[in-house]
């Protein structure tokens, strides 16, 4: 059972440590945890994490693991009733387990990590105890050997980060005063000579303090910076540079601006000219600001037969990974602005019918602006003239699944009929607009099954005629039975049968 020996050896050299507990026994008394010894696996370098060095002591009360360290749990256990090792038949068998339980810290994030490898609710061994397997100052004793691996776990306790202190009930109970974990487990080791349900149980607690290991923790992206939209503006202009649409994917997730969150990068902008037909050096209130303003006195450049703009160029960093990430946005300025045009909308969607249930998108991304400017989307449902619909009609027609300001739209048609649909695009100046149609259809019924199906047009004609066909020649009785009995089913027939029994039994005199 032992892989090191290392640890063996030196809680026998420190075993006169066990021989006032194991005097103290009784006869009939249940067995006795006398030490727990921790060992710690480390790699050649002496780091947590591997099995390749050897093992160190450890203080789980004290030090603090790693995820995924690896660790070596030497208890030794004493019984009164065990004399020697060699006659074993005469020994109380005992039972041994370990349970682990996570301790979250009340009121704060933290992560939930799953419970400590080894740990069991089972008895081990679960079916035949056993007894002592070395002696110990002239006693014969159990040592047993747990080997304890941490698991992994997501994310970063937010006390930890903020330095917070536990309550004093908590240190008085054992606990750590400060939160300088990110999990912690309280673990119970049990020892019983009978593994029934009332039998007499010995146990002894420990926690175990764990953080997140640098190297098993999700990686940090650099952030994806966006200089903002190209513009175009009047020479003499004061422009605002901004960059406050960078995305940073490790902050994703919460609102990085607030202060109680588990992590944050700190992103730090830089505003740099690249060129243009002057030098104008970006002016920033601070590195964490991501705008910034240029004043532009000097117009662009046009010899060579186009308008050279000026390109700045923005860094950010997020003081994590070793290189920023940049983008650059172009200005042009004109002397005298040229005319703005009204941006283009354009809707695209299904050619031809839809059915009722069928979920509709219709998509505005074809849309766009002369000048490349922005433009923001606005989807408005409207009556066959064009005009707004009423909050009933929408409530009643209109149900939308995704995005009315967005450059798609997807929605739901929940009754047969016509419908016309208007995309509002807006270039922060001027607005364009363009009209959509969508039929929306029943769904055929199937005469042949009585569901409803979707069927070719050849194929709802044909079925047409054969109905048709059927009520030619028939009284009002018997053109609706025989509509109904296809599509309703044979179950019919014993519910029509009742009248024709009680008309005959009528006039038979029954």
């Amino acid at each position: 059972m032992m892989k090191y020996a290392t640890p063996l050896i030196c809680l026998l050299v420190m075993n006169w440590l066990l021989l006032p507990g194991a005097l103290a026994q009784e006869e009939n008394s249940p067995p006795v945890i006398e030490s727990i010894e921790w060992y710690r696996y480390v790699d050649q370098d002496g780091l947590p994490g591997g099995a390749t060095g050897g093992a160190v002591s450890f203080s789980p009360g004290t030090g603090t693991a790693y995820e995924a360290d690896q660790f070596s749990v030497l208890i030794t256990i004493t019984d009164a009733d065990w004399v020697t090792t060699d006659d074993t038949e005469n020994d109380d068998g005992i039972f041994i387990r370990m349970l682990s339980q996570w301790v979250p810290f009340e009121n704060y994030l933290v992560p939930e990590p799953p419970p400590i490898g080894s740990a069991s609710e089972d008895w081990f061994p679960a079916e035949d105890g056993f007894g002592p397997n070395t002696v110990l100052n002239g006693r014969p004793a159990l040592l047993l050997e747990l080997l304890i691996l941490v698991p992994t776990f997501e994310g970063k306790s937010q006390a930890r980060l903020r330095g917070l202190s536990v309550p004093v009930s908590d240190v008085a109970y054992g606990l750590r005063s400060v939160v300088n974990w990110d999990v912690r487990w309280r673990l119970r080791f049990q020892v019983t000579n009978d593994n029934s349900d009332d039998a007499a149980i010995v146990q002894r607690s420990q926690y175990l303090y764990a953080i997140e290991h640098p190297a098993a923790g999700p990686s940090n992206p650099g952030p994806f910076a966006d200089a903002g939209s190209d513009q175009s503006v009047v020479v003499g202009s004061t422009v605002k540079l901004d960059a406050s649409r960078t995305f940073d994917a490790y902050n994703a997730g919460f609102n990085p601006d607030l202060t109680d969150v588990i992590e944050k990068d700190e992103l730090s902008f830089s505003w740099e000219w690249i060129s243009g037909p002057a030098y104008v050096e970006p002016v920033q209130t601070y590195p964490g600001n991501p705008e910034a303003t240029v004043k532009l006195t000097v117009a662009s450049d046009a010899t060579s037969g186009t308008l050279i703009p000026y390109v700045f160029r923005v860094l950010v960093a997020d003081n994590v990974n070793p290189l920023p990430t940049t983008d650059t946005v172009q200005i042009t300025v004109y002397t005298e602005m040229p005319p703005n045009e009204a941006p283009k909308a354009l809707i695209t969607g299904p050619d031809s019918a839809v059915y009722v249930g069928d979920t509709v998108t219709l998509s505005g991304a074809a849309s766009y602006d002369p000048e490349g400017s922005d433009i923001e989307y606005r989807w408005i449902q409207t009556d066959e003239l064009g005009n707004s619909l009423t909050e009933n009609d929408l409530d009643r027609f209109f149900q939308p699944i995704s995005g009315v300001y967005t450059d798609e739209i997807t929605w739901q048609a929940t009754k047969a009929g016509t419908y016309y649909f208007r995309l509002i695009v807006n270039d922060g100046d001027l607005e364009g607009d363009d009209e959509f149609v969508v039929f929306i259809e029943e769904a055929a019924v199937s005469q042949v099954s009585g569901t409803f199906v979707r069927l070719s047009e050849d194929e709802a004609a044909k079925q047409t005629e054969q109905t048709e066909t059927q009520d030619v020649g028939t009284d009002d009785s018997t053109a609706t039975l025989t509509t109904l009995l296809p599509v309703c089913g044979g179950s019919l027939v014993p519910l029509m049968a009742v009248p024709v029994a009680l008309f005959l039994m009528r006039r038979r005199g029954m």
